[in-house]
């Protein structure tokens, strides 16, 4: 995708897409591309950038784009944090930097689908109650051009309440941080440093939205997911001790798990609506499947572990963690290949989508 400063779309004021910047710099420069290809542009791209080793080529790339977006009519704001916040902090403050009503979260390697904004529009004017909104979204590997997966929970638009639906699916919903459409105002009225290191701030927003208004999805695809990258956990404060830059232990995966029931937990007595329970089922069965996939490619000790972490946690009570873990001590690393054969699966799925 190229930048072409000669047309200017329409831009949308009341949003801001907001993206924690932490290296990364050839990504962030196709995010800003897949951003300045929408048909209709945000009145705001906010990057916050968190202290990396890469801030000033990240700061020389804001810099380059500002302008460019300006003559579009889209502000676009580069916020360098003062100390390293960690993801969880870093989140927050897009709330707090965010000018525009409506922020829209995007991970700094993830990529905007071109006619996303006209889709939230049309969801906001039919749900006006709505603070926090899901959205199905692709996967690729380079170019969110290649799609290699298609993710989505509903084949329409709708809420996901807790007087309809079961409290696991806010996993589903909100696992995966990029393209979640957030109301600034409310998300700013539940700022807390309570979460800080879980990695999951987003499922804080969510088990409180879930336990309130609901949650809105979106069924058509808003962004791209980049497949493969390695994550940069691990320098903050908060995050040291369980996470490590550059891959995904055991260890790092079970304080992950043990976050996410801590919020559900946290927020099940603050707002006396049951979650905890239904969402140790989803960690147990469906999401342990791709916790396993990212670890089992480790080798048989690092199988074992996870198996020993999750039994800690409570989290062996469903048959897919035995089954995975022992497939994991069978094949070792050569259990990529039986997940090579799911992914093709899903591949061809997405392709019945297009």
């Amino acid at each position: 995708m190229t930048m072409d400063a000669g047309s200017r779309p329409p831009v949308w004021g009341d949003l801001t897409i907001a993206v924690p910047v932490y290296s990364r710099p050839l990504e962030l420069r196709q995010l800003l591309a897949s951003i300045a290809a929408m048909t209709v542009l945000p009145g705001e791209v906010l990057l916050c950038e968190d202290h990396s080793p890469d801030r000033a080529v990240l700061a020389q790339i804001a810099a380059e784009r500002t302008p460019f977006f300006a003559v579009k009519g889209c502000s676009l704001k580069y916020v360098e944090n003062p100390e390293n916040l960690g993801y969880d902090g870093n989140i927050r403050n897009l709330f707090a930097q965010a000018t525009r009503r409506w922020v829209m979260l995007l991970g700094n390697d993830d990529a905007m689908l071109p006619d996303a904004v006209p889709a939230m529009q049309r969801f906001i004017a039919e749900h006006p109650g709505v603070h926090m909104i899901s959205r199905t979204f692709v996967r690729f590997r380079t170019s969110v051009n290649d799609v290699v997966g298609v993710t989505r929970l509903s084949d329409h638009d709708r809420v996901y309440t807790k007087d309809r639906d079961r409290s696991g699916l806010i996993l589903r919903l909100c696992g995966f941080v990029g393209g979640l459409l957030v109301d600034r105002d409310w998300a700013r009225s539940l700022a807390t440093k309570e979460h800080d290191g879980t990695l999951y701030y987003q499922m804080y927003l969510a088990a409180v939205a879930y336990s309130s208004d609901g949650i809105g999805y979106i069924a058509s695809p808003l962004v791209g997911s980049r497949a493969g990258n390695a994550p940069m956990f691990g320098s903050a404060s908060a995050e040291k001790g369980h996470h490590v830059p550059g891959a995904y232990s055991p260890r790092a995966r079970a304080a992950m798990w043990r976050g996410i029931m801590s919020i559900c937990a946290a927020v099940e007595r603050h707002m006396s609506v049951p979650l905890l329970h239904d969402v140790k089922r989803e960690l147990s069965g469906r999401q342990s499947f791709h916790v396993f996939e990212l670890v089992m490619v480790q080798g048989r000790g690092a199988t074992w572990a996870l198996a020993r972490e999750f039994q800690g946690l409570g989290l062996m009570r469903h048959p897919l963690p035995w089954a995975l873990t022992g497939l994991g001590l069978i094949f070792g690393r050569s259990s990529r290949g039986l997940f090579a054969a799911v992914r093709g699966a899903q591949k061809w799925r997405a392709r019945s989508f297009s």
